[in-house]
């Protein structure tokens, strides 16, 4: 596949934001390899993931499995040594998880250049459906030119290019009756309501209360290894999205996320600390959100998926390691 570039000047008007190229390639959105006259310079340019949710992958034989999930404008690398694909696969590090290496297909990454960064938001909904109109929120319906359809259902279903999950940045055009204009890679805008959307960082979201309530509205959904989205999540997935969409960047996998929190003990642990199990010590092999009075919230893969649990359960306390908090987390 060609590779294609993207450039944004985020201080343009919306229809002179992106050149849109005549034939776009699929599940790329658009994306054009020349910028349009009258752009600034290009200051950042970058790959990035350019569908909603895309798998990571441990090889790319038929032997793999999934090793995590990158959303819609994650970064990407090539892993050096490994610039030539190989069968329609690259070697990819993801920054934005830690310098997480696994493999993509060609088609699920693409260059953006950004000529203007400016403040972005962040989706702080599991699921968001999107809509190329100009759509309305009211009484708790979104409305487009179909009629009004529930908003659980909008957030639920939909094709690639009409959801986006949690976790997801983009530049936030206008508000306007309880619905947020939000500027694609293409230029193009896509509705979403006000109410799914935050200010990315947000330091109401940077404490530990905050990152509970992200990670709790999870809460029932099936526990999937690799998982990083509504379909499916693990549990050091479900710890890192809820810290990355309160603006605070840690590890994607429980080993890291350990290494890279500080130890405290049971009595000093609050909502929003780490609490991490290990079935074969020292090997790290489940982490959770301690959520208060004894409980945390985890995704389970024996239990099936988002849940909380007692950690003075024995079947739980058995493994339990130990408590850490992350650097910057705000306990009030």
């Amino acid at each position: 596949m060609a590779e294609s570039t993207t450039t944004v000047n985020q201080g343009a008007s919306h229809g002179e934001a992106l050149k849109t190229a005549p034939e776009a390639m699929p599940g790329t959105m658009g994306i054009t390899p020349e910028a349009m006259p009258g752009t600034t310079a290009i200051s950042i340019v970058e790959q990035v993931v350019c569908r909603s949710l895309a798998d990571v992958w441990s090889d790319w034989t038929e032997k793999r499995e999934r090793v995590t999930q990158a959303w819609l404008g994650s970064r990407v690398e090539v892993v050096a040594g490994e610039q030539e694909p190989r069968d329609g696969w690259r070697k990819v590090r993801l920054p934005d998880q830690g310098d997480y290496d696994g493999w993509m297909r060609v088609e699920d990454v693409t260059h953006l250049a950004i000529t203007d960064p400016s403040p972005l938001c962040v989706i702080t909904e599991p699921v968001v459906k999107v809509a190329p109109s100009s759509p309305t929120l009211q009484g708790g319906f979104f409305s487009d030119r179909q009629g009004p359809t529930p908003f659980s259902e909008l957030s639920r279903e939909g094709e690639d290019e009409d959801w986006l999950p949690m976790g997801v940045r983009l530049p936030l055009m206008e508000c306007s009756g309880g619905a947020a204009a939000l500027q694609m890679f293409d230029g193009s805008l896509r509705w979403a309501p006000e109410e799914a959307i935050g200010r990315w960082p947000s330091a109401d979201r940077q404490s530990g209360q905050g990152v509970l309530h992200l990670a709790a509205k999870f809460l029932g959904r099936p526990y999937l290894w690799g998982g990083m989205g509504w379909p499916g999540i693990d549990c050091s997935g479900l710890v890192f999205i809820a810290f990355w969409t309160s603006g605070i960047q840690i590890p994607r996998d429980a080993g890291d996320q350990w290494a890279a929190s500080e130890a405290i003990e049971e009595e000093e642990a609050s909502p929003g600390d780490l609490i991490f199990f290990s079935s074969q010590p020292p090997q790290l092999d489940h982490v959770g959100l301690v959520a208060g009075e004894r409980t945390f919230l985890h995704a389970s893969s024996s239990l099936g998926g988002v849940c909380y649990s007692k950690w003075d359960e024995s079947r739980w306390r058995d493994m339990r390691v130990g408590f850490r908090r992350v650097a910057g987390l705000r306990q009030k």
